[in-house]
């Protein structure tokens, strides 16, 4: 009798040991679709507070000086088109570099505006420089480029990750068309871009970020394929005024989920829907097992 027992009792125990199992994986597969989304949340609010802290200081600032810091960015615009060294600058130069666009009361490190993409739901603060911490949070600037104050002879390049787990970041950018309109805000600048070409181009090549004298033109660049990231992908938009601007954006289609992100939101669904049914499950079995023992 007391075996007999005690093989219940083991039966009783393998089997709570494998419904924990169950459970456990499926908490871990609901974690794992749901990581990328609810990191892509927090992630969207901290940049949303970064641009809203940015955009205050720069409301605290005489229009003034505003103006004199972007006459002396068009004037290193200036100076940076004639530099044919640009893409390799010094210690100096880039010691000047940044300090170009920075107001008395900078509150958040190294941030000069913000990118604003409609068609994709992107909205960025732009930082100096283009090091790691800088892409793994915003858009970087690239040093040698033309600052983003606009201007004729002017060509500025932004660029930023795709692929990561924590950030969608310029993930989706490749469903981006020509014609469409991104938006680059620097002080209390706000200048639109049409993009005319998108192409995909080896890292070494740089004919795409030349500046032309006639035009002024802003890029966005990243890695492709995504995960493999042999090649650049450049999305370049000329200025367009802003009239022409609001016409065109009134037309476009806003964001809105791919295929990919409407079968991870399904699969995620479902995995939650038959975590719900195996705890219910769980629940009438244990409280059959509770009358039966009563009995």
């Amino acid at each position: 009798m007391i075996y007999k027992q005690r093989g219940v009792i083991v039966k009783r125990i393998g089997r709570c040991i494998i419904t924990a199992l169950i459970i456990l994986l499926f908490l871990v597969g609901a974690f794992i679709f749901a990581f990328p989304y609810v990191s892509e949340h927090i992630h969207s609010k901290s940049q949303t507070r970064v641009i809203e802290s940015f955009n205050e200081s720069i409301k605290a600032v005489d229009d003034s000086y505003l103006e004199e810091l972007i006459k002396a960015a068009r004037e290193y615009n200036d100076v940076l088109r004639k530099n044919l060294q640009r893409f390799y600058l010094s210690e100096d130069d880039l010691k000047q570099y940044h300090n170009m666009l920075r107001v008395n009361n900078e509150t958040i490190e190294g941030v000069i505006g913000s990118l604003d993409i409609d068609r994709i739901g992107i909205n960025l603060p732009i930082y100096r420089g283009t090091d790691d911490v800088t892409l793994r949070i915003g858009v970087g600037h690239i040093e040698g480029t033309s600052l983003p104050v606009g201007g004729i002879g002017t060509h500025t390049v932004l660029t930023g990750h795709r692929g990561l787990h924590t950030a969608k970041l310029l993930t989706d950018i490749d469903r981006m068309e020509v014609g469409d309109i991104f938006v680059i805000s620097t002080l209390n600048l706000r200048m639109y871009y049409e993009i005319d070409r998108i192409v995909i181009v080896a890292p070494d090549d740089f004919s795409d970020i030349m500046i032309c004298p006639d035009n002024d033109y802003a890029t966005l660049l990243t890695c492709t394929p995504i995960g493999v990231n042999t090649h650049r992908l450049l999305v370049r938009g000329i200025r367009i005024p802003d009239v022409q601007a609001s016409e065109i954006i009134f037309t476009i289609e806003k964001y809105q989920l791919s295929i990919i992100d409407y079968i991870k939101i399904c699969l995620l669904f479902i995995s939650l829907l038959l975590l719900i049914i195996l705890l219910f499950i769980l629940k009438k079995r244990m409280k059959s097992n509770k009358n039966v023992r009563c009995k």
